[in-house]
């Protein structure tokens, strides 16, 4: 009877226990499934990050707020400059600048959760490095700025805080350097000029040796003369102005090449006192200006050549390095005829369409080009080489190849016939 009686609690208490587990595995797999999600949802918004940070839009973003910021420092330099010290800068200008800073802050951050430690070493790193630089040197300049503005005292001792603030301002237009980035034309530009630096140094080397031979011969030939002959005032002292010293005569051929004085001004004080002075004056200008500088252009031309044939292919490099990273498995995926004619219309294949002279048109005709394999895919190795032979002319070696190719086949078709 007892056993009867203790039957239904019992039953009562495995039941509880039962509910219990079923309830608490319930709430575990909710709450596994909120976790999930929530990892999902964040996993969903870093690929947005990603793809907003590595998209163009992004970067012309960057440069617009960069050029307008620069633009907001020069008003604000205006205003310091032409108002009294009674007059204050407006408090619009700290507040743009505290804007400015927050927002390339979240873009260096943005950036660096994108990238990873591939911030510092992969391509691109010298402009990342740069910016990330330039951007401490923003935020030191604001906490700086707040610091004045809070304290009527000195904060950093004996360091004046205003000119160091000012310091930190022109190294932060530096960053106007990035826009060279976005815009090929200027950073074509810019390159070129760079190229052209070791070009230019010996081409004064030259200019000075030649300006330093004439001037000895000047110089020594108007000091005898000086001395031997008594001259006009007038004529002395223009002797001595142009032909006083060795380094105002130097100064005096170096303008009259440059345009920085009338070479038939500096050539008639010579010709009063010896009248073949004029011939030499004369050989020298010929051969400076009609022989070396023209020369000198011509070197300067075809090193900007150079610079700009070595800018398109690292140009077109990157873009390819681009194209294949938005796909799946990077630069090790493959690129089927649909999947390039689906990208025919993205900015990286228009760039290279533009390189090789191509309308998109033609892109299946291309793609059968660049498949060296006749596999029906193309490989990263496939389009970077394929980029580089078809980008301008023939050159010797591709056409000794073809004519190679061509005995090859004849000799094939005559040994065919002879069966």
């Amino acid at each position: 009877a007892s056993a009867v009686l203790l039957r239904p609690r019992r039953d009562s208490v495995l039941q509880y226990f039962f509910d219990e587990m079923r309830q608490t595995t319930t709430e575990s797999s909710s709450r596994v499934k909120r976790l999930s999600s929530g990892s999902q949802a964040l996993e969903s918004c870093g690929h947005v990050l990603k793809a907003l940070v590595r998209s163009s839009k992004f970067e012309g973003f960057v440069c617009v707020l960069i050029l307008l910021n620069a633009l907001v420092l020069g008003l604000q330099t205006d205003y310091a400059a032409k108002a009294d010290d009674s007059h204050e800068v407006p408090k619009i200008y700290s507040i743009l600048e505290a804007v400015f800073c927050v927002i390339f802050v979240l873009e260096i951050i943005a950036r660096t959760y994108t990238l990873r430690f591939a911030f510092f070493y992969k391509g691109g790193w010298a402009w990342n490095i740069f910016d990330l630089t330039v951007v401490s040197i923003q935020v030191i300049e604001q906490f700086m700025s707040f610091l004045e503005a809070s304290s009527t005292r000195d904060v950093l001792g004996n360091l004046s805080t205003t000119r160091i603030i000012r310091i930190l301002r022109l190294i932060r237009v530096m960053r106007l350097a990035r826009i060279l980035q976005g815009i090929s034309e200027l950073r074509i530009l810019v390159l070129s000029i760079l190229s052209s630096v070791r070009s230019m140094f010996w081409t004064v080397v030259l200019i000075l040796l030649i300006i330093y031979t004439f001037s000895l011969f000047i110089t020594q030939m108007v000091a005898d003369h000086r001395k031997v002959f008594h001259l006009p005032l007038d004529l002395d002292s223009s002797l001595h102005l142009h032909f006083g010293s060795l380094g105002a005569t130097m100064l005096s051929l170096f303008m009259s090449i440059t345009g920085g004085v009338d070479w038939q001004d500096v050539c008639r004080p010579l010709m009063e006192i010896w009248p073949w002075m004029a011939i030499i004056f004369t050989a020298y200008i010929s051969f400076a200006v009609l022989m070396m500088l023209n020369t000198v252009t011509g070197v300067f031309v075809e090193s900007v050549l150079q610079s700009q044939a070595r800018d398109r292919d690292a140009f077109m490099v990157s873009n390819a390095r681009e194209l294949f990273q938005g796909l799946e498995g990077g630069l090790h995926a493959q690129m089927g005829w649909e999947m390039f004619q689906s990208k025919a219309t993205s900015p990286q294949m228009q760039e290279f369409f533009k390189a090789i002279d191509v309308e998109p048109s033609e892109a299946k005709c291309l793609f059968d080009l660049l498949d060296l394999d006749n596999s029906g895919e193309i490989s990263a190795d496939e389009f970077l080489s394929g980029a580089m032979r078809l980008r301008g002319p023939a050159k010797a070696l591709d056409l000794a190849v073809l004519v190679n190719e061509v005995r090859q086949i004849d000799k094939q078709l005559r040994a065919l016939s002879r069966m």
